[in-house]
């Protein structure tokens, strides 16, 4: 992602084709499709690949849950994520401009401390000029090899911001791994339009508290360099013939040429 560009835009300026990208029955986008391939890595299944530290931390913390409070982990972390949850898609709908969801059968202090903090986060929202420009836009990355679907980008004061939402307990480095790897996606698709901002609102998951992250640059470098080690380990993993190794070491070179052009600033 360039930062270079201080331009300040007005929503007439800014024209977004449909995605083109087939979806399946299932609806997911079929990336590989677009590209002519038979298959194709995603960007969360590059990312779910290869962290597997924060998989280590999950099942310590499930182990410590069942040891307290004598139940099953899967219920607890089910109860846990409910408000987080709802609070989630109160703030995706709205975002999205959708009528918010009802949860009928959703325990009635859940609901509302979910309303809560979709509150928390409108009175923040409410003082931006926002300006939507695509929501759950799927896009493909010849440079990447992947395919990726983008929460939201919007024109946020004026300025081209790229915005994902988590429900989690922090935000953490997958997640700076993904929103930069969705950045240098949406660059390479619409260089035009340059990402000014990266923003991550973060519902915390077992009370749905609202932050909102505006990722630095330093973020973002480490974030793109982070994903682009991930992808290439993942293909060294699966690689079982001479053509599949050449195809990480083309991949490691051109990294690395994206990384030293003198023109790539963050």
């Amino acid at each position: 992602m360039k930062s270079t560009s201080e331009k300040v835009w007005t929503p007439d300026e800014i024209i977004i084709p449909p995605h083109g990208i087939e979806i399946a029955r299932n609806g997911r986008p079929m990336y590989a499709k677009a590209l002519g391939l038979k298959s194709i890595a995603s960007v969360t299944g590059v990312i779910g690949n290869n962290n597997g530290w924060s998989k280590e931390q999950l099942m310590h913390w499930a182990n410590k849950v069942g040891r307290e409070h004598g139940v099953s982990h899967r219920e607890f972390t089910d109860d846990a994520a409910d408000i987080g949850k709802m609070a989630h898609s109160f703030v995706e709908h709205y975002l999205k401009g959708r009528p918010l969801p009802s949860f009928p059968n959703a325990p009635d202090d859940h609901v509302t401390q979910a309303m809560a903090s979709f509150e928390n986060f409108k009175s923040w929202f409410n003082n931006l000029d926002f300006h939507l420009i695509v929501a759950e836009y799927p896009l493909v990355s010849l440079f990447l090899a992947v395919g990726g679907t983008i929460d939201l980008v919007a024109l946020v004061n004026g300025f081209i911001t790229l915005v994902d939402l988590k429900t989690s307990n922090g935000v953490y480095d997958d997640h700076k791994a993904q929103v930069a790897a969705y950045a240098a996606m949406w660059e390479e698709r619409f260089p035009l339009y340059p990402i000014q901002q990266v923003w991550i609102l973060q519902i915390g998951k077992a009370d749905g508290a609202f932050a909102h992250y505006q990722l630095g640059k330093v973020d973002l470098e480490r974030g793109l360099l982070n994903f682009c080690l991930w992808r290439i380990l993942e293909v060294l993993r699966q690689a079982k013939t001479k053509a599949q190794v050449d195809e990480a070491k083309d991949m490691m070179d051109r990294f690395n040429l994206k990384f030293n052009q003198e023109d790539y600033e963050w």
